[in-house]
């Protein structure tokens, strides 16, 4: 039996989300600010907090799932930014953000968001939307660009690829895509296309790119790559310092790589699985505008 993408949910998988997410991604203590440590401005690992600290401004933003607040120091100390809100699922987790933002709240995102139209400068997100289920995703981004003002910004970090969802099977513990599910919760990611459909209808100007161009991948994704089996063993033998100094250089030949290519052509920084140069690296950044 195939089943349609809206109806893959978390009960679908028999998943029960407030105890799922319980503690799941709550850190012992806020996260430090990352971009304090020079190795970190270039680290492949630390992508992800520069492309928040380049794009995420406004005098208020807000954190939609904000977990412990991961980026909090990171943004507060590098961008250009004064008052941070944050909303998550995980009473937990939102203890923990307290400590970095000046709002926080438990909220459960498929209902109304607990502020007024147009309050945000920016509304901006990492490694949330691909945990949306699909029924809920318009209702989401509907109400991102309701608290977002005229001329404001959305900004994510979004996991995104090809699964076939049709295929799952929940009573069957080996199903790959059953198993992909209860690892994390991913259960609403989508290829680029439907990605880009869908932020259209609300926003302009949707900039989706690669957060990895190929095949310059970090340390542990280049392990599992396909290679001689002389260079695995040479890899498996690194130590830790020897790895994070691969994944400073990955990090600097990545910046270098993509600046090349948004000068030269950016549309090969759009994920399309019929090139194996530009197929999908799993997560990509998403850029739009509220007009």
């Amino acid at each position: 039996m195939r089943y349609s993408n809206n109806e893959i949910t978390y009960e679908f998988f028999g998943i029960e989300p407030s105890t799922f997410y319980a503690g799941k991604f709550a850190m012992s203590s806020s996260a430090p600010d990352y971009l304090a440590v020079s190795q970190n401005k270039f680290h492949i690992d630390c992508d992800r907090a520069r492309f928040l600290v380049d794009n995420v401004a406004g005098v208020r933003v807000l954190d939609i799932g904000c977990g412990s607040a991961p980026f909090g120091k990171t943004i507060r100390n590098n961008a250009r930014v004064e008052k941070i809100y944050g909303v998550d699922l995980d009473p937990q987790c939102v203890e923990i953000a307290k400590e970095v933002y000046d709002f926080v709240n438990v909220f459960d995102l498929n209902s109304r968001l607990p502020f007024d139209d147009g309050y945000f400068d920016c509304v901006f997100s990492m490694d949330v939307l691909g945990h949306i289920e699909f029924k809920s995703k318009d209702n989401l981004l509907r109400e991102i660009c309701r608290v977002t003002k005229s001329g404001g910004c959305s900004v994510h970090g979004i996991e995104c690829g090809v699964v076939d969802y049709s295929k799952a099977n929940p009573s069957d513990e080996n199903c790959p895509i059953t198993k992909y599910v209860w690892q994390d919760g991913h259960v609403g990611v989508e290829d680029a296309n439907a990605l880009k459909a869908r932020w259209e209808s609300f926003f302009s100007d949707v900039m989706i790119r690669n957060a990895f161009v190929w095949p310059l991948l970090p340390f542990l994704a280049i392990q599992h790559m396909p290679m001689p089996k002389e260079l695995k063993e040479i890899l498996s033998g690194y130590n830790h310092s020897q790895i994070e100094a691969v994944q400073v250089v990955l990090g600097f030949l990545q910046s270098e790589y993509r600046k090349h290519i948004e000068k030269t052509d950016s549309s090969l920084l759009f994920p399309d699985e019929r090139y194996p140069f530009s197929k999908h690296c799993g997560f990509v950044y998403l850029t739009a505008a509220k007009v």
